[in-house]
């Protein structure tokens, strides 16, 4: 059996059933803004199972986890509401641009990118890195940058997480 969570607030808890709670209904749901599925079940001892906002109360049993495909860019456009990885090999001059974050809210990205120090990489100006400069970034090889926005993507928070993979 899955393991069981209580949804409080947005986020998943984990819970244990006593002996005497017993299953009694299940709903299944999708949540689409984290790409996630869920089996929600309802016990005994718990009065309510609601769907309001796009929130959910209850007890739920989540699969595993949240899986995706990395996204490997043909061009130099961003888009975080195809994925959350993406991957970019540097084959000349590259200019990035991102898109897709809803007003006001909060999105982050990687991007696996190769040889990027091989050609002039350009980031947006809504990019923020540390001590104010863009990373160094490898001409034969692997670098992974995270990036954060918690204001619908006006200010990004850029760090490589990996640098000079071969």
């Amino acid at each position: 059996m899955a393991d069981l969570y209580q949804v409080r607030n947005g986020v998943a808890v984990p819970v244990a059933l006593g002996g005497d709670q017993a299953l009694t209904d299940s709903v299944s749901t999708t949540d689409s803004s984290v790409g996630a599925s869920a089996t929600a079940v309802k016990t005994l001892n718990d009065s309510k199972f609601d769907k309001a906002g796009g929130e959910v109360s209850g007890v739920a049993a989540f699969n595993a986890g949240v899986f995706a495909t990395a996204q490997a860019l043909s061009g130099n456009a961003i888009d975080v509401s195809a994925g959350a990885c993406f991957t970019r090999t540097v084959t000349g001059a590259t200019t990035f641009t991102v898109t897709g974050v809803p007003s006001g809210k909060v999105a982050c990205f990687s991007l696996v990118l190769t040889n990027g120090g091989a050609h002039a990489v350009t980031w947006p100006s809504s990019f923020r890195w540390s001590e104010g400069t863009p990373p160094t970034l490898t001409a034969n090889g692997v670098d992974v940058l995270t990036f954060l926005t918690a204001n619908g993507g006006t200010t990004w928070y850029g760090v490589p997480s990996l640098q000079g993979a071969a």
